[in-house]
């Protein structure tokens, strides 16, 4: 009976490797999220890579679309000639998204590298100063 009106509280510290990875993380972003710098480059890396990666998420699912279509054509109706014309169209698609990717990738590295490559370096610096 006595046990149901103590209060027991038990305390137990973080293990060494779990305060190292917790004291990493506060260094981290304790270093950047204030900083502007890295804000910029995090926007620019988003912006660098969001063009790419749509369009050949779009031909992608176009793709698979039109290989879906000519599967169903060869061996559900016995249509042939027509499905095996939509899968290679289909294939052909997903090789013209690769290359509009690679296309807009080279682009975007052009457009932004420069100032990505600088604020990298502006930051590592910081780092290197402040440890």
């Amino acid at each position: 009976m006595e046990n149901k009106n103590r209060f027991e509280y038990r305390y137990s510290r973080p293990t060494y490797s779990e305060r190292r990875y917790i004291d990493e993380m506060r260094r981290q972003y304790t270093l950047y999220a204030a900083s502007p710098k890295m804000l910029r480059l995090q926007k620019l890396v988003r912006a660098a890579r969001r063009a790419p990666i749509t369009a050949l998420a779009v031909f992608l699912i176009l793709s698979i679309a039109v290989s879906v279509i000519g599967t169903l054509l060869w061996l559900e109706w016995d249509l042939t000639v027509w499905g095996i014309a939509l899968v290679v169209t289909g294939a052909v698609i997903l090789v013209l998204g690769l290359a509009v990717a690679g296309i807009s990738e080279k682009r975007n590295k052009e457009k932004y590298g420069a100032e990505i490559v600088k604020l990298c370096d502006e930051i590592t610096a910081e780092n290197a100063e402040n440890e």
